[in-house]
């Protein structure tokens, strides 16, 4: 990964320097691992579940590497979004919480906004749920992150497990600091980012 990875860092250095000087906003896809627990026939990256010894994420070296670009792009007037992707970035929950807290204590993670794209596999139970919630809770308590949720015809057919009640709103409505409203339990979960709270949680 490493050797592509500063190829098309090479690539878009070049792009960048051949273009206009006017403000926008970049952003970068950061590829996080090759493997997916999904099998969709239109990946543009073909991902698919793989043996353990053949998954690939990224390294601390490569994150480094991409924030020295975010920076230069942000140093030049641009306003910069990192894109999480895979495969399923959140495949691994220890590899994906490893890559957050790296990305959150790194020197330019001020400097730029995140967004994540995800199968939500992790739907399947409150459980799950609240895995994916504790990986990424610490990193929302100091900055916003879009989460997006791929919502298609091509990926129902593996997530037929999916419980519909984890992403319909709660009956009680809840308080996050923005006035009383109804809340999904997915939003209910990631204000309650550890396993232990939210196991106690709508029963």
């Amino acid at each position: 990964m490493k050797a592509d990875l500063q190829a098309e860092i090479s690539d878009i250095r070049s792009l960048f320097e051949a273009a206009e000087e006017e403000q926008g906003e970049v952003t970068l896809n950061l590829q996080l691992t090759n493997a997916c627990n999904f099998s969709c026939r239109h990946c543009m990256f073909s991902c698919h579940p793989l043996p353990q010894s053949r998954e690939k994420w990224m390294s601390n070296s490569d994150i480094d590497n991409i924030m020295a670009l975010a920076e230069e792009f942000e140093q030049a007037g641009y306003s910069v979004c990192l894109n999480l992707i895979g495969g399923e970035p959140t495949k691994d929950l220890q590899q994906f919480s490893r890559i957050l807290d790296y990305l959150s204590n790194h020197s330019a993670c001020g400097k730029v906004s995140f967004d994540m794209t995800t199968n939500g596999w992790w739907l399947r139970s409150w459980e799950t749920l609240c895995k994916f919630a504790e990986a990424v809770g610490p990193f929302l308590r100091d900055r916003e992150m879009c989460i997006r949720i791929s919502n298609t015809e091509y990926h129902d057919p593996f997530r037929s497990y999916v419980e519909k009640r984890l992403i319909s709103e709660d009956t009680k409505p809840q308080d996050y600091g923005y006035g009383e409203r109804k809340v999904s339990r997915l939003e209910s979960a990631l204000e309650c980012p550890f396993a232990h709270l939210c196991g106690t949680a709508h029963k």
